[in-house]
């Protein structure tokens, strides 16, 4: 990230606030938010002091192009803008002395490399065997759960000859892996995620357990519907059709977003039918909620190695972090913000934590593999 220092920071603030900044002087200070790196991140507090006519000044005043899939679109970004009102001290202060143990632009380095975990994928197979899927090479077969390595990151499992016992995989903070079940179906699994199936589909329905985050591309066959029951008690079924289902417990939310087919949810008494472009969420308290449209780059994002966050709890964002990174979150304070913008896996987690600290809304502490947020000190 560019340097800039804090006497030049203010000259080109203030010239911005006054209008009377330069395009090449507005560029040298949004270089200072923004890199080469497809990163656009910003976050705001609830309680923020920013005036109303500053934030409609800053967001009808600027486009930041930046690359995404290899096409140019422009984002607004106000919200970084408005920033710049309130981090004055804390860039002047940070920039004069250095506040360890609070987080700094290179105090928070992970030891393992970018979104790698020390823990191997694993599945379970159904006779009590434990198979390490990383130490296995593509092509390879294993007798012990009829698998066979497809990519660096994918199984396909030929079933049994007979029913009977479960398989798990297990998918640990820091890794993607997708799956190939007997019938042709794909499931895609994200960090910190498991999934149970039989050894054996039955003669009359396919059914598997998910606790976490998947995507799924299921056969079709009317005769025997594919079932998924989440942690919540959900249950989702459907004949064929592609959905993500997002079911962390930490987030306390599950969402189900429907892109292709139909699918039928129930929860106790809570019955939802979903079109394609729709979404149902659930609860801990409460029935199903249907939603009439989502938005499938925030949704599928991760995927890709990015997540899209649009009004979200900081809480939510740091559960993402912890997910990729494979580190712990502890909160010291009681935090109130709301988060926007794009992040992207391969930024690493250094920079997130740096832009997220620029918002002096909150401040983060390291101890091993353990984050402590604090409330950013005024």
């Amino acid at each position: 990230m560019p340097e800039i220092k804090p006497d030049r920071y203010w000259e080109l603030r203030n010239k911005w606030l006054n209008q009377k900044i330069s395009e090449k002087e507005k560029e040298e200070l949004l270089s200072f938010f923004a890199d080469e790196d497809d990163f656009e991140v910003h976050l705001r507090e609830d309680s923020s002091s920013s005036s109303d006519e500053l934030k409609q000044r800053i967001f009808n005043s600027i486009d930041l192009p930046i690359r995404q899939k290899n096409k140019f679109r422009t984002w607004r970004i106000a919200a970084i803008l408005i920033l710049m009102a309130g981090i004055g001290s804390w860039f002047y202060n940070s920039y004069h002395a250095a506040k360890s143990p609070v987080y700094s632009n290179s105090g928070l380095a992970i030891n393992e490399p970018e979104g790698q975990s020390p823990n191997s994928v694993q599945l379970l197979s159904s006779d009590g065997k434990i198979i390490e899927l990383d130490s296995l090479t593509i092509g390879q077969k294993t007798e012990a759960g009829n698998l066979q390595k497809t990519g660096n990151q994918a199984i396909s499992f030929a079933g049994s000859a007979e029913p009977g016992g479960v398989n798990t995989l297990l998918v640990p903070k820091g890794n993607q892996y997708e799956l190939e079940l007997p019938d042709g179906s794909r499931v895609w699994l994200n960090a910190a995620s498991s999934l149970k199936f039989p050894a054996k589909f039955t003669d009359s329905e396919r059914r598997v357990e998910l606790d976490g985050e998947a995507y799924f591309e299921i056969s079709k066959n009317k005769s025997k519907p594919f079932y998924v029951l989440m942690n919540d008690g959900t249950e989702l079924k459907v004949l064929g059709t592609h959905f993500n289902i997002s079911s962390y417990k930490e987030d306390g939310v599950v969402k189900t977003s429907l892109l292709e087919g139909a699918v039928q949810l129930q929860r106790d008494a809570s019955k939802l039918v979903l079109s394609p472009g729709q979404q149902a969420i659930g609860r801990a308290i409460g029935g199903l909620r249907h939603n009439n449209s989502f938005d499938e780059e925030e949704v599928m994002g991760w995927r890709e190695g990015k997540y899209k966050f649009q009004n979200a709890d900081i809480r939510l964002v740091l559960n993402q972090v912890a997910r990729w990174y494979d580190v712990t979150i502890q909160y010291e304070d009681e935090i109130h913000a709301k988060f926007n913008g794009i992040i992207l896996k391969s930024n690493g987690i250094d920079k997130i934590f740096d832009l997220l600290s620029l918002t002096q809304a909150v401040s983060f502490t390291r101890n091993g593999q353990n984050i402590i947020v604090k409330k950013a000190k005024k």
